[in-house]
């Protein structure tokens, strides 16, 4: 959507309201369900402590900083609405984002300000007063990552142990995922964040991570075309090849510190989705051409998926996609990554080229419909359109749903991507 629609929606709702300048995070109190009755789990910490509450404020909320505000309601608890609509009339997804006929709205703030409006009176209020104040010995997401507050309520960092299963917590506090190469050993861990005492078949990236018995670090990495042979030679003294545990998704991190990302990330160590992608660009053919489609037209052709994959619609890690690559090789995964997939292939077919270009981001190349791989190789997202210091992108499993009309900065791209999958020449 253009600037000049998104303001003149959000012109009609900020007409009802005033307007006050706040800075925050958002916080995840995971003892609530995460819905109830279009009330969340989540609510909104300003920086002096208070939270937004009242019946039915509204809140610009730029929560990841790249200058533009998406604008939550809350009820008189400071619970934010979901997948609703609010008590005066208005539709708000998954992500408690507000939609104007199944499109986020959003209004241009200063970096990391959010505004607030309401059609009633505020009643901000000490989080000492909240039931979910005293942040200690327990976990906290704050929309980046998930963290474990230790008894003075800081983030731990390195390895703790949190009911009796390992975890490990990277510098800037947030837990890890998938394979990691720390100092003292390469592991594992699952999507729940818990080290790995089992060879793990990672499912998106093909590749078995066989664990220690005794020390639970990876020892091996063997794809999975390999894996029957290497079961035969294995030292099972050390290594249990029988009982093997399937992760259907790999991420280096779920982190936002020195890899600061606004999904799960980190640059910390090569992810092992790049090898399988290394192992696919490999079949990219000579002979393939590639899409004529024009930008407004490969445009028309993703936004009339709406239709059948709408805002808010459920799509998480559980959500499997696999189609054809290059040369008839295969192109699969889960998530964020089956939805990019998907997308590629309605619009530019099974069949057609694919190029993937690594770690040099050239801007005036970006092309409505590129896949692109970004947050250090964690999320996938399409783009829908190009800016000069900004693209539009629409993406699966943001919030486990599907999203349109994410903006995502041009210096936030260029810190955080990955790799380029285009579908032209």
């Amino acid at each position: 959507m253009k600037k000049k629609a998104l303001f003149l929606a959000t012109a009609a709702l900020t007409a009802l309201m005033a307007t006050t300048a706040f800075a925050g995070t958002w916080i995840q109190d995971q003892s609530r369900p995460e819905n109830e009755n279009g009330v969340s789990n989540w609510w909104w910490q300003n920086d002096d402590g208070s939270y937004p509450a009242g019946a039915g404020v509204w809140v610009w909320i730029d929560g990841n900083g790249d200058g533009w505000a998406e604008d939550y309601c809350f009820n008189e608890s400071g619970w934010m609405y979901a997948n609703t609509v609010t008590p005066d009339g208005y539709t708000v997804d998954a992500s408690g984002a507000w939609t104007d006929n199944n499109v986020v709205q959003y209004k241009q703030v200063a970096a990391q300000n959010t505004q607030q409006q309401s059609s009633s009176s505020t009643n901000s209020t000490t989080t000492e007063n909240r039931s979910s104040a005293g942040l200690k010995n327990q976990w906290y997401d704050d929309g980046y990552g998930k963290q474990y507050l230790n008894s003075k309520g800081e983030p731990v960092i390195g390895w703790k142990k949190i009911d009796s299963k390992q975890y490990y917590f990277d510098d800037g506090g947030y837990m890890v995922t998938g394979y990691q190469e720390l100092d003292d050993g390469n592991y594992y861990f699952l999507s729940s964040g818990a080290l790995s005492k089992k060879t793990v078949h990672d499912t998106e990236d093909g590749y078995y991570y066989v664990v220690d018995k005794n020390d639970h670090y990876v020892i091996d990495i063997v794809y999975e075309d390999d894996w029957k042979e290497y079961k035969k030679e294995a030292d099972r003294d050390s290594v249990d090849v029988s009982s093997v545990t399937t992760e259907k998704h790999t991420n280096s991190s779920s982190s936002s510190s020195s890899s600061d990302s606004s999904d799960p990330g980190s640059s910390s160590s090569y992810d092992s989705h790049q090898y399988w992608y290394d192992y696919y660009n490999s079949y990219q053919t000579e002979t393939a051409s590639g899409s004529d489609l024009t930008d407004e037209e490969a445009y028309e052709k993703i936004i009339a998926l709406k239709k059948d994959y709408p805002e808010g619609k459920k799509w998480t890690n559980d959500n499997y996609y696999e189609g054809t690559g290059n040369n008839g090789s295969s192109r699969r995964g889960y998530g964020c990554a089956a939805f990019a997939f998907l997308v590629q292939d309605k619009v530019f077919g099974k069949t057609g080229k694919h190029i993937t270009t690594y770690y040099d981001l050239e801007w005036e190349d970006l092309r409505v419909g590129d896949h692109l791989r970004i947050n250090y190789d964690t999320h996938s997202v399409i783009v829908l359109s190009v800016e000069d210091d900004y693209i539009t992108v629409c993406e699966g499993n943001y919030n486990s749903s599907i999203h349109w009309g994410r903006k995502i900065t041009r210096d936030r791209l260029e810190e955080t991507f990955a790799y380029r999958e285009t579908c032209y020449d």
